[in-house]
């Protein structure tokens, strides 16, 4: 379990959770593009994004997103979004699309909004 107040990136690698320090400095993220992933849990038979598959969401996007070669783009677990009712909710950060009522089958599609992300945005600083 991902305590309260410790930040992880999610590894496609081991498919574990890793302290952010641990993985600080190895990822440099393309154009500052991220996956934030709510891991939150609420108190018993209240909604909250870890009642759903929070950390093994997590894991999930990071392969996917390895798989298509955005290794630089990290996968990070957040304590709250303030969307419990909506969760599992994941957000393309900076600024970008934001997803809810996650679950393991939508892993492809936040893979493709991710591209487009990253496309609009180098298209921008082009």
């Amino acid at each position: 379990m991902i305590e309260r107040s410790q930040r992880v990136v999610f590894s496609a690698v081991t498919g574990e959770v890793e302290p952010k320090s641990a993985v600080h400095g190895t990822k440099t993220p393309e154009l500052g593009v991220g996956l934030a992933v709510c891991t939150h849990l609420r108190a018993p038979h209240q909604a909250s994004c870890a009642n759903g598959p929070g950390q093994a969401l997590g894991r999930a996007l990071a392969r996917g997103l390895a798989e298509r070669g955005l290794h630089n783009v990290p996968v990070v677990a957040l304590k709250c979004f303030g969307l419990c009712e909506q969760g599992p909710n994941v957000r393309i950060t900076p600024g970008g699309e934001f997803f809810h009522h996650v679950s393991l089958r939508d892993v492809n599609v936040i893979v493709d909004a991710v591209e487009r992300h990253l496309k609009t945005m180098r298209d921008q600083t082009s």
